[in-house]
């Protein structure tokens, strides 16, 4: 399975929309469908289930908007808190954020943190590939919040606060249920504390480009399942010897 750094993320979504005209609009619909979809099945068999969706600055809140409006459409209770006020909204978050208005979806705007009691899930749009360095301190109090709720959790594209290269918390990170995550998978998710705090990864087919159709800069990162090294690396003859069986180039750090 290929991996990509966040950096390549980048890359592969600039030629999605100006090397194959994919309307951002387009991918971020999707990816809203998608959203909704792992959303549905997380909330299988609870009568009435009550989802807060909360949107960031980036495109993880117009993912949230779009994800929000499809969960309306299956007469799904949905609230939203957006930091952004509806005047700070643009580009295509604007779009089906204006779809949410037209429709009455709950919105609530701001840093305040939510009263909603009886939460069946909490989907996290707070935060994309794009952070690195520290949680700024009004972020901080919405991560503890989330991972104290009782709520199941699911992540868009990566679990805010968890650095999409290193896979570590910054200082502290989203621990999600399940990650809906598009293109591939960011190498922060499987290195170190990544699968800890990304839960079930759900990689999703929003349109993006195949990546064997482009070339994109840095290193080419694969993952290897242990069920497909079992079939590469076989138990060797009992007459074996070193010049029979291969050569290994391992690199590896301190």
């Amino acid at each position: 399975m290929r991996l990509l750094t966040t950096d390549q993320a980048r890359q592969l979504d600039y030629s999605a929309i100006y090397d194959y005209q994919i309307s951002s609009k387009t991918l971020m619909g999707n990816a809203g469908i998608h959203i909704a979809k792992q959303a549905m099945v997380m909330t299988k068999g609870i009568i009435n289930p009550q989802i807060l969706i909360i949107c960031g600055k980036g495109n993880n809140g117009g993912d949230g908007f779009a994800a929000g409006f499809e969960l309306y459409k299956k007469k799904y209770s949905v609230f939203i808190y957006s930091f952004l006020s509806s005047a700070d909204i643009t580009d295509e978050s604007l779009i089906y954020f204006n779809k949410c208005i037209k429709h009455k979806v709950s919105i609530a705007f701001g840093y305040n943190l939510p009263k909603i009691k009886n939460l069946s899930l909490i989907i996290d749009g707070i935060l994309g590939i794009g952070f690195k360095g520290n949680l700024k301190e009004n972020i901080v109090p919405w991560i503890d919040y989330v991972n104290q709720s009782q709520s199941k959790v699911l992540s868009i594209d990566i679990p805010s606060g968890l650095n999409g290269d290193s896979g570590k918390p910054e200082p502290i990170a989203i621990k999600a249920d399940a990650t809906t995550t598009f293109g591939a998978v960011k190498i922060g998710m499987v290195f170190r504390q990544g699968p800890e705090f990304c839960g079930k990864i759900v990689l999703c087919d929003i349109g993006l480009p195949k990546l064997i159709k482009i070339k994109l800069n840095g290193l080419n990162w694969n993952f290897f399942s242990q069920k497909k090294i079992k079939r590469i690396i076989h138990r060797p003859k009992v007459d074996a010897h070193k010049y029979s069986s291969g050569k290994v180039l391992i690199i590896s750090g301190s």
